[in-house]
């Protein structure tokens, strides 16, 4: 899933045009659905909000993001685990609570559900919250994302990596740590592989490095614990390129293209049903016969 957040100071900006051109960049990690939620800060009681099923770009035609009005937004791009595929479970979604409207976008599942229902109907929840302000420097505006790729097509410059566990506000004022849920102890920090592996972009940076470069040490990595005798490296594109190059690299094999990707079919691995994966896979590959 790409989940996006923006806040801009200047009312210029309209968060659904940057919020979409940020989405288009992580929307691979999401194609079943879209959605953007816009505020324009007067009232926290008014969202205006469009979501629907299928790509980005279906969903958000120009009409849509007229409507989309204000310069404070969150975009959420959908790839489901357990919920039905359906126009219901498209995010971001809007709630209602004790303390006004809230939207909500998210990745993952919420297992404490009953308990959050609880809390969200309190008349009052008071808490405790510290922390420094950080980051905070001159700045048009801030970008929250799930993936750092989509930063440089907004102009936005990178600054850091949001921690596990941290809670941030994004004001006029800057960035600060409201918190960090801290981890129970002995236990390390577990970074998801697969995003190293498949669902990430490869410039895209995480645990501050580039993933491309990750990738590639890990076929260096491959060929020195499990060297083996061949006549070319290749890979299964787009994400095992950089690791088939690294392997290439560190045994001397030459590196040859065995696949034809057509660029115009999504990604299969996140389709719904095996029936659909499948049906694209049969549409986004073609075999190189002389190199096989």
């Amino acid at each position: 899933m790409g989940i996006i957040s923006h806040f801009f100071d200047r009312k210029a900006f309209s968060a659904a045009t940057l919020t979409k051109a940020v989405l288009i960049p992580v929307g691979a990690m999401g194609q079943e659905s879209a959605g953007i939620v816009t505020s324009e800060g007067r009232c926290s009681k008014s969202f205006n909000v469009v979501k629907g099923m299928g790509m980005i770009s279906n969903v958000f035609n120009d009409d849509a993001i007229r409507k989309l009005k204000g310069s404070i937004g969150i975009g959420h791009t959908r790839y489901s685990t357990s919920a039905a595929s359906e126009e219901v479970n498209c995010q971001p979604f809007v709630v209602h609570t004790a303390h006004g409207a809230l939207a909500v976008a998210h990745n993952g599942e919420l297992i404490l559900m009953q308990n959050l229902m609880c809390i969200k109907h309190r008349p009052k929840v008071n808490c405790a919250l510290s922390g420094d302000c950080d980051d905070s420097r001159e700045a048009e505006g801030w970008v929250v994302s799930s993936e750092s790729c989509g930063f440089l097509s907004i102009g936005a410059q990178y600054v850091r990596e949001v921690f596990p566990g941290e809670i941030i506000e994004m004001t006029r004022h800057g960035i600060r740590t409201i918190d960090i849920v801290s981890r129970p102890a002995n236990k390390l920090q577990a970074f998801c592989i697969f995003e190293y592996v498949y669902f990430a972009r490869a410039d895209s940076i995480f645990e501050g490095q580039m993933v491309y470069a990750v990738r590639t040490q890990c076929g260096r990595q491959l060929a020195i614990e499990q060297p083996v005798e061949a006549d070319i490296v290749s890979a299964v594109p787009e994400s095992g390129n950089a690791a088939a190059h690294g392997f290439s690299r560190q045994s001397g094999i030459s590196f040859a293209e065995v696949l034809c990707k057509n660029r115009y079919v999504g990604r299969s691995f996140i389709q719904p049903t095996n029936r659909l994966r499948r049906h694209m896979i049969a549409k986004k590959f073609g075999e190189i016969e002389f190199k096989i």
